[in-house]
């Protein structure tokens, strides 16, 4: 196996992008992190025994010209990012005999940036993993050939204890839900792509005896995340955690009944495959493909999620399961 270096960053920000990273970084997949968001409060992943590399985008690019030790004995580079955006920083960077690869997670990859600029971005890489078919299409579109194209997931399986180092009115606050009965929990960034408000106005209106826990993350300044605090106000049955670590989510998550993804933009959903696995049971929405064992829907409107709803905490054999297997969704480099 070639020297890997990944590009992007790990926990904080908390989310799907940076989570994969962490995890491809505690498996020991790499052995440099180049993490292009600085933070004092980073998660370092406690099993990794590479190097983890903070550094902005601007000092990357410069060092990555002059400091021939930031890429020594590396041979291939894996740039993870979530939209076509960040491709932008490949404008001045010569390969130098590496193997480039791309990963990027957002479920829609349309992009304000002009489509030739684009095209010619992507021919810098030797190989393109997708996530999910609307990804695929979008490649193609950008004239990117087929044999470029590898299909992958963001998913590794955790490996330390997710219940550790958990906030603790996360932990007060799972307890007493758990002495009260049964709950549900949805998580993503704040987002209408994500569907909460569907989830919010099933609580409000139907679901009664179940309660709710919503974990949000990124840039909370705009009106959906507005919309969302507004409609659960007046619940005391709807708990609401804010940019939370993934340990504590991932806390929260172990002892749900349900985990709620209605997403109508997805490219896979680490937390999904980490709520199969521990036992919980998924509701989400087919528009990308899911971990084995989810229950999945078509999310035309909030009508065909509460079907979806109804018949899951009803008669749930009715329910479309993806039945694809386990093994295929494990990421690894070839």
């Amino acid at each position: 196996m070639s020297e890997v270096m990944v590009v992007g960053g790990i926990p904080e920000p908390v989310g799907g992008v940076t989570n994969f990273i962490y995890r491809v970084a505690n498996n020991n997949l790499v052995s440099k992190v180049i993490d292009l968001y600085p933070a004092d409060n980073k998660q370092r992943p406690p099993l990794f025994v590479g190097e983890i590399v903070y550094l902005n985008m601007l000092s990357f690019i410069i060092k990555y010209f002059f400091s021939k030790s930031l890429i020594k004995g590396v041979e291939l580079i894996h740039f993870n990012f979530s939209t076509p955006k960040a491709l932008l920083l490949l404008t001045l960077l010569p390969k130098r005999n590496r193997r480039f690869v791309l990963m990027l997670h957002h479920g829609d990859l349309a992009s304000k940036i002009p489509r030739f600029i684009i095209e010619r971005l992507l021919r810098k890489f030797n190989t393109i993993y997708f996530l999910s078919e609307a990804q695929k299409k979008f490649y193609l579109k950008c004239g990117v050939d087929k044999g470029k194209l590898l299909k992958k997931t963001s998913y590794l399986p955790l490996k330390e204890e997710s219940v550790s180092n958990v906030d603790r009115d996360v932990i007060e606050k799972v307890k007493l839900i758990k002495s009260r009965g049964r709950y549900c929990v949805i998580s993503g960034y704040c987002s209408d792509i994500y569907n909460h408000h569907w989830v919010v106005n099933l609580f409000n209106t139907i679901e009664k005896e179940r309660e709710l826990i919503i974990f949000l993350y990124g840039d909370l300044n705009n009106d959906y995340f507005s919309l969302i605090k507004k409609r659960i106000d007046n619940n005391p049955r709807i708990s609401l955690f804010l940019n939370r670590t993934s340990n504590s989510f991932n806390y929260a998550l172990a002892s749900a009944e349900i985990y709620l993804r209605p997403n109508s933009q997805d490219s896979f959903g680490i937390a999904v495959a980490d709520a199969i696995s521990f036992g919980v049971s998924v509701l989400a929405s087919s528009v990308c493909e899911r971990y084995p064992g989810t229950y999945i829907f078509k999310p035309d409107s909030f009508e065909s999620f509460l079907e979806a709803y109804s018949l899951l905490i009803g008669n749930y054999s009715v329910l479309s399961v993806s039945t694809a297997e386990s093994d295929n969704f494990v990421f690894h480099y070839d």
